[in-house]
């Protein structure tokens, strides 16, 4: 309990734990669902891709060497890497989670 008091030094931050551990928070957290085999593949090639770039890009505007006035085209990019095409795979594994 002391090590959070050490850590979180705004009044928000001490509320946020109470906060997600509300049921009404859970309520809002996606289930596990499962991919075929096919979607999987296609999620995991997508989602590497994206991953990958985000991950360079982030760090890119965080330190500098890349100006924020980029952002809309870092957006651009990330859906032309198959944006739509991963949350479509998401979407269809929800889809039959729910219809169990």
């Amino acid at each position: 309990p002391r090590y959070l008091d050490q850590i979180l030094i705004y009044p928000e931050q001490k509320k946020a734990p109470g906060i997600w551990s509300k049921d009404v928070i859970k309520d809002m957290i996606l289930p596990a669902v499962t991919f075929t085999s096919d979607e999987q593949t296609d999620y995991s090639a997508i989602n590497n891709d994206i991953t990958t770039y985000k991950d360079e890009m982030v760090n890119k505007f965080i330190i500098g060497t890349a100006d924020i006035s980029g952002f809309d085209e870092f957006v651009t990019t990330i859906n032309s890497l198959g944006l739509d095409k991963a949350l479509a795979v998401q979407q269809s594994a929800y889809d039959r989670y729910l219809s169990r």
